[in-house]
């Protein structure tokens, strides 16, 4: 069922209208399902709903946002919004996997604070992706922003993230100027 859908078969009120998606990718119906049943066992409403390509809203995703999907169709499971972060936190718990791309789910419904990732440096797509299989192979955990631009992915220029503790090792480790030591 789409959003629009499943959003007229709900009452006014019903936490489940305006409910957001618990996965931030889209999801085969195997692995959505999985998820649901999940959320039920703790105890959390949710709903399974088809996503329709193009029609993941709110996020910046650009494989989201496209009309191109690996899996079609694609899902998502739904839950009330007050209910978002215990939901990925029981998902990911129970199905060991990753639904929002962080790796502090648990931190996150417990309300503990993380610190933002900063940019170490800006390189084009496909340097940015080397840089941070590198700084992976060295115990630093880092990742790639969003491309800013449009256009192809290969002619974009990221920021390669790592957290603030992590900045002077991966300038180090990557041989960037301004590194100690």
């Amino acid at each position: 069922m789409d959003p629009k859908a499943a959003k007229r078969l709900l009452q006014e009120g019903d936490p489940l209208r305006d409910a957001e998606p618990v996965a931030t990718r889209l999801l085969g119906i195997d692995e959505a399902e999985r998820v649901r049943a999940a959320l039920g066992d703790a105890g959390i409403a949710c709903q399974l709903r088809l996503i329709k390509p193009g029609e993941v809203a709110g996020h910046t995703d650009p494989v989201l946002r496209s009309s191109y999907s690996p899996l079609r169709p694609s899902w998502n499971v739904f839950v009330a919004a007050a209910d978002l972060a215990r939901a990925r936190a029981a998902a990911e718990d129970r199905l060991r996997t990753d639904l929002d791309g962080r790796d502090d789910t648990s931190d996150v419904a417990a309300g503990v604070a993380r610190p933002e990732p900063v940019a170490v440096c800006a390189l084009a797509w496909d340097e940015a992706w080397a840089a941070v299989e590198r700084l992976g192979h060295a115990g630093i955990k880092a990742a790639v922003s969003s491309p800013a631009g449009d256009g192809p992915l290969a002619e974009q220029t990221v920021a390669v993230l790592v957290l603030p503790d992590d900045v002077e090792a991966a300038r180090r480790w990557l041989g960037l100027p301004g590194a100690g030591g």
